[in-house]
């Protein structure tokens, strides 16, 4: 099979030049100072079930930090989740049987999508078939190396851990046509999404966009390798801007917001 270059040794100069020219010329015509606004969001996170308990753990400055809920593995302290497992999987249309084997953060991410459309007062059924790009970002792929590790694998863990999968997985639910990314850059994947999210909406490639991403701390060994890396905080607080800093402390959480062109 012929590589790349080899594909563009055989374009003419002209063929060339006319294919520069309509790139150019699609990409010129948007306008990248065009405003986005967010019109929805919506996030469960350590201490807040939702956007404004957030709003009230910041103003009043309390922690979420502390030790790790019931039934979950490890006991290094952190900011937690409640009621992970819960999930209406009726309600999305899967299968009991699928919804066990999905990753909790892509279970969470379609539960959070969903009220994210809420909060923008869209009904996410009136966007089905239309130019929605999903774009989320999401690391650690803890529920997969649990289900391996204790022989749950079946048909579905293909679709339901692949962390590549969880933007394609809301797209496929909500039967949205726009482009679906999945995004790993680390620490900064749900900012890269939301990067991304707005080249996709200046560029005309989708008419609204969800951006958001979520992590989950269930296998002790993703935590236990930042441990090692003495990147965690040996108090079990974050003294952000201090002298007495001496790590971060890991925590869990989703959030997606609901981005469209003004």
């Amino acid at each position: 099979m012929p590589t790349t270059a080899e594909q563009l040794h055989h374009l003419s100069a002209e063929q060339r030049a006319r294919l520069a020219a309509r790139l150019r010329s699609k990409y010129d015509r948007k306008d990248t100072s065009e405003p986005i606004a967010i019109v929805g969001m919506a996030a469960r996170l350590p201490g807040a079930a939702n956007v404004t308990e957030f709003w009230d753990l910041l103003r009043t400055g309390d922690s979420a930090v502390g030790p790790p809920p019931p039934g979950r593995q490890g006991d290094r302290p952190g900011g937690y989740l409640s009621d992970i497992a819960h999930f209406d999987a009726e309600y999305f249309q899967i299968s009991p049987r699928e919804a066990v084997s999905m990753d909790p953060q892509q279970r969470l991410l379609l539960e959070t999508a969903s009220d994210a459309l809420h909060d923008a007062g869209i009904e996410a059924g009136s966007l089905a078939g239309s130019r929605v790009g999903t774009f989320m970002g999401l690391m650690h792929d803890d529920y997969g190396r649990i289900g391996a590790e204790q022989g749950h694998i079946d048909g579905h863990f293909v679709t339901g851990t692949n962390p590549s999968l969880a933007a394609g997985r809301l797209a496929y639910v909500f039967d949205f046509h726009g482009p679906a990314i999945t995004v790993n850059t680390a620490c900064s994947s749900s900012l890269v999404a939301m990067h991304l999210a707005r080249q996709s909406l200046l560029l005309g490639e989708c008419d609204l966009a969800l951006s958001g991403g979520g992590n989950l701390l269930l296998h002790p060994d993703s935590t236990l390798m930042y441990e090692q890396a003495g990147a965690l905080s040996r108090t079990g607080a974050c003294h952000t801007f201090d002298a007495s800093a001496d790590g971060y402390v890991r925590g869990e959480g989703v959030g997606v917001v609901v981005l469209r062109r003004l």
